[in-house]
């Protein structure tokens, strides 16, 4: 509010009224020690100019008058310079105070009407004035009984202000505008305890660079745990559970379950829905716990495959190998080698070196018969090299193999042999029938070679 003139007409005499003038580019041109005493000039355009070796700031309405050695200013307008302001109220109680009121008496109040700012300004490099932050308010609804408001903080960046947080009648958004603007928040002795990656849209916990959509860097525990995808529709309790249905496709998971609900186990399980709410196939690995008859060891790891076949597929030409602690069981090369692990002797099935033997029980079989003609069987193998055609070399490997071709083998010696296979499927033949039929000539041949030679001695005694 401008001091009174008669205050002013005190200290500085008659008054010389001058005109107006742009305090933004010091038109016209004041300086110290140029002018009348009493001179004074109203601010048209406010701005800051520096007159007895202060900076001073001008408001629209301001006045700017020479003591007779320098211009001073005089508050008249509706902005004001002061160094230092404070509120200071002495009232006891709980009633709010001091109170700083920003009041916009608006006759036509609207949804996104500004109420009030309060501006951080400073100046650049360049000497500029430049506004670093500013928070303002501003009016959601104006509707009566069902007003609502909300407060923004902007910030400059790159020059420019822009809206980092938006706190508002019912929510608190950051970062509403999609800047690359990041969300630190530390904890007592984790100084990176929560973090938002806006550049990468992730989430880290514990970490500052997320490598996936949401990272913890730690343990994490879910009292309950919901596994989605387009289109899944349950999840796991804290008792282990799987609660929902299948409405549509989809898949739902069941992840480390301690004290789960099957029987008393610790279970992970996966399960494939088919769009009828019914699970159609699935995966389970049952727990130390499990102690249903069904399985003979109790502290192991069973995997079920129910519904459907369990089919172990490795991509990108990789082996699947299974292990049993720290001994590799089985290996099941891309090429189609089996190698097994070395059990060790005296086992039923495999050697010591771990090789697959046949059993082969009289007590379990009925004998039916032998071949009437191992020699003609024999002779009707055809043994020779052989390579993989182009279209399996890259799966099978490139190098010469020797052996039978399985339908020259069902040719020779029968179906028994080398069976027909499925439509599309490739042909196979039992290696123990080949050995059974050379085995039969062979035996065939020793009695020939025996009789002979009983035939060849005799003659010679003679």
């Amino acid at each position: 509010m401008l001091k009174a003139i008669s205050t002013i007409t005190n200290a500085l005499g008659a008054l010389n009224y001058k005109g107006t003038w742009n305090a933004s580019s010091n038109t016209p041109t004041l300086a110290d020690g140029t002018g009348a005493k009493g001179d004074y000039y109203v601010t048209s355009t406010a701005g800051t100019q520096t007159f007895g070796g202060l900076q001073l700031f001008f408001g629209i309405g301001d006045w700017i008058v020479y003591n007779g050695a320098v211009w001073q200013r005089v508050e008249g307008g509706s902005d004001g310079n002061f160094s230092n302001v404070t509120m200071t109220s002495t009232d006891a109680g709980a009633a709010a105070a001091p109170l700083l009121d920003l009041y916009r008496d608006s006759a036509t109040p609207a949804a996104s009407d500004t109420l009030g700012e309060i501006e951080f300004n400073g100046e650049d490099s360049a000497g500029n004035k430049q506004q670093y932050a500013v928070i303002h308010g501003s009016i959601l609804s104006p509707t009566s009984t069902a007003e609502t408001g909300q407060i923004h903080f902007e910030t400059a960046t790159a020059g420019a202000s822009t809206e980092k947080m938006i706190i508002g009648s019912s929510n608190l958004v950051i970062n509403d505008i999609g800047a690359v603007f990041n969300v630190r928040i530390e904890g007592d002795t984790d100084a990176n305890l929560f973090f938002t990656d806006a550049t990468n849209d992730r989430i880290g916990v514990g970490t500052i660079t997320p490598t996936v959509k949401f990272e913890v860097n730690g343990a994490a525990k879910a009292s309950s745990l919901s596994v989605t995808g387009t289109s899944t529709v349950a999840a796991v309790n804290a008792s282990g559970t799987i609660t929902g249905s299948l409405s549509t496709n989809g898949l739902y998971a069941g992840l480390i379950v301690t004290n789960g609900n099957v029987g008393t186990a610790a279970y992970a399980e996966v399960k494939v829905g088919n769009g009828n709410g019914n699970d159609v196939s699935g995966l389970r690995a049952i727990g130390s716990a499990y102690t249903t008859s069904n399985y003979d060891e109790q502290d192991s790891t069973v995997l079920i495959a129910y519904r459907q076949n369990l089919n172990l597929v490795a991509e990108n030409n990789k082996d699947i190998q299974l292990w049993a602690g720290t001994s590799k069981v089985a290996k099941f090369a891309f090429g189609g080698i089996v190698t097994m692990g070395a059990y060790g002797a005296g086992t039923a099935t495999f050697s010591a070196a771990g090789v697959i033997s046949s059993v082969s029980d009289e007590t379990w079989k009925t004998k039916d018969g032998i071949p009437t003609n191992p020699d003609a069987m024999l002779q009707k193998l055809a043994p020779g090299y052989w390579y993989y055609n182009d279209e399996k070399k890259e799966t099978f490997g490139a190098d010469r193999q020797l052996g039978f071709y399985a339908q020259n083998v069902n040719a020779a010696i029968g179906p028994e042999a080398a069976p027909e296979p499925e439509e599309g499927k490739p042909w196979g033949y039992y290696d123990r029938s080949v050995l059974a039929v050379t085995v039969m000539s062979l035996q065939k041949a020793l009695s020939t070679i025996e009789l002979l030679t009983a035939r060849i001695v005799a003659l010679e005694n003679k």
